[in-house]
């Protein structure tokens, strides 16, 4: 069974704490991950490598540390929760994602409504600007709802949730991602077919598979439904055609689509919310609370985005790009690492992203009643978040060492030239 889950309790959070945050912080150490790497090799040894202290993937300069930086270790995270108020937290929570995918980075979620003021609004600090530089194709700042009564609004208007909502079994499910941050937002207009995705958390893939279909069942009885599966079916969607009749469907097909994903039995939120690649998506809802990441929350309150997969690989450039778009369109500003060349982001041909792939014809079919699935269509964009097909594997990394950086800043307040070149 997957650990407990540790939700943020303020009560926790005391005014007064023997030590500051930076010397908690100089107390950590670096904790290996040579073991899990052996025995990751040993599994897939085609697609990764480790050589001279770094993990990597064949043919890509994705690659991480042999190593959890002191400070970011699960049991570190928990100990540091009782700094919730302070600056330094406040940014150092925002780089926990960038945590080896390998580790099994474990951390406290808040209940967002439940303390009062969470979300207000805060400018950046001053080691959020010496890390990222900002880059805004917007000069309206993102509002946000102030109590849960309008976050479920904004649920029921744009994801037609009170119609769907008692159909599914939140023992086995929750709701993460961008629809949860697009029904924070206040006044933002939500095109036809969103898709909502639905996390699995059960015990094992054939009750995933057998929940999926009870589900189902019981949703048929309310709407026409369409069903499409991919990747074996570790996401099965079901599009909810949410016209009431015959007539209204010719004149306008209306729907949502359901997402059920399966990435690992027992995989805990916490665990999840953390391989998300973008801060501000690490929301998850289990149809009464509303929880997210420390990392989450001051996206929020900055109205800015970090892309934890960002690397000098212009063959994924055009992948990053279409998840940053995504966000960027909701009045988010990209942080992106100041040694990070954006002006040749910006400006790489998209077809550069097209060498890795092989020449392949691709069918995606429903194998439940032999028809054809046109699972990618104009109105649905659920696979640009899913194109790998090892679902379980994060692509998060830390390539410009913004981990390290904000170590030596805060314990020694300086940064050499030639302090980050051995990895």
């Amino acid at each position: 069974m997957a650990s407990q889950e540790f939700v943020f309790d303020s009560a926790n959070c005391i005014n007064h704490v023997p030590i500051n945050f930076r010397e908690f912080f100089s107390r950590q150490i670096n904790i290996s991950l040579l073991k899990e790497i052996n025995e990751f090799i040993a599994l897939q040894p085609n697609r990764f490598q480790y050589a001279d202290g770094i993990f990597s993937m064949s043919n890509c300069c994705v690659k991480w540390p042999s190593f959890i930086y002191g400070g970011f270790s699960s049991s570190s995270l928990q100990a540091a929760i009782k700094y919730f108020n302070e600056q330094e937290y406040e940014v150092f929570c925002r780089l926990v994602s960038y945590n080896p995918p390998i580790y099994s980075t474990r951390q406290a979620l808040i209940d967002v409504f439940k303390i009062n003021d969470l979300l207000l609004p805060r400018k950046l600090h001053r080691l959020e600007s010496e890390l990222f530089n900002i880059c805004a194709t917007s000069t309206e700042e993102p509002s946000f709802v102030k109590s849960f009564d309008e976050f479920i609004n904004n649920m029921n208007e744009k994801f037609c949730f009170c119609r769907w909502c008692h159909l599914i079994d939140y023992s086995k499910f929750h709701i993460a991602g961008g629809c949860l941050l697009s029904s924070l937002r206040k006044n933002l207009f939500v095109s036809l077919g969103q898709d909502v995705d639905l996390f699995y958390k059960g015990p094992s893939y054939v009750d995933y598979v057998n929940s999926v279909n009870a589900m189902e069942q019981k949703i048929r009885q309310y709407f026409y439904v369409k069903r499409s599966a991919c990747f074996g079916k570790k996401i099965i969607n079901l599009r909810l055609f949410t016209n009431r009749y015959i007539i209204d469907l010719m004149q306008q097909p209306e729907f949502i689509d359901l997402q059920f994903i399966f990435i690992k039995d027992n995989y805990a939120r916490d665990e999840l919310l953390t391989k998300f690649d973008i801060d501000i998506s690490q929301f998850s809802f289990d149809g009464n609370r509303l929880y997210g990441t420390m990392a989450a929350v001051q996206g929020i309150r900055t109205g800015t985005m970090i892309h934890y997969g960002l690397h000098d690989d212009d063959t994924d450039f055009a992948s990053v790009a279409i998840r940053i778009g995504k966000y960027v369109r909701r009045g988010f500003r990209l942080l992106y690492p100041i040694q990070f060349n954006i002006k040749r982001f910006d400006m790489t041909p998209l077809y550069i992203s097209n060498k890795w792939f092989p020449l392949r014809t691709q069918r995606i079919q429903n194998r439940e009643n032999g028809l054809p699935v046109a699972l990618l269509n104009d109105n649905s964009n659920n696979m640009n978040d899913y194109q790998y097909r090892d679902l379980i594997w994060s692509r998060n990394c830390d390539f410009f060492h913004i981990q390290q950086k904000f170590r030596y800043k805060i314990l020694f307040g300086l940064e050499e030239s030639n302090m980050f070149d051995d990895f």
